[in-house]
């Protein structure tokens, strides 16, 4: 009895520490965008003119990975919330997004707030490193194709 005993504690300790939390916990922070590709084209989107009194904004987009797997989205206008789902290596999934719905004065933070939800909402691909995360979509020659580029913020 002993001789099975043992070796099924040590396998059943092997495989919970291979669970998807420990993915989980190294995706938990806060991440600020850096870059955003669509097409492979990059969107300049940090400094715009304001429509609205002529004044550059910079166009503060952030998410944050929870360790329960929520997600909180921070555009100029809106804020949104939902769920990200890890399957399989480096795949990820963002489901249940729902945003508040106001419009903001300066249209170009409208334009740049949907680009970036349509964009989170597409990707299903993930790289994490020390110090950044790249979100990007693996999809078909019809639909756009985005790479988001975060820095973690301290």
């Amino acid at each position: 009895m002993k001789k099975i005993l043992l070796p099924t504690l040590v396998l059943l300790l092997v495989i919970s520490a291979c669970t998807g939390k420990r993915k989980l916990k190294s995706l938990k922070g806060e991440y600020q965008i850096t870059r955003i590709l669509e097409n492979g084209t990059e969107l300049e989107f940090k400094q715009q003119t304001s429509t609205y009194d002529g004044s550059l904004t910079d166009y503060s987009l952030t998410i944050e990975l929870m360790e329960t797997g929520d997600i909180d989205v921070n555009a100029p206008v809106n804020g949104c919330g939902g769920i990200f789902v890890l399957s399989g290596k480096n795949r990820i999934s963002i489901e249940d997004l729902a945003c508040t719905q106001m419009w903001g004065m300066d249209s170009m933070a409208n334009v740049w707030e949907s680009k970036y939800v349509n964009a989170l909402m597409s990707i299903n691909v993930y790289e994490l490193d020390d110090t950044s995360l790249n979100l990007s979509t693996i999809g078909g020659a019809d639909s756009l194709y985005y790479n988001l580029e975060f820095s973690r913020v301290e």
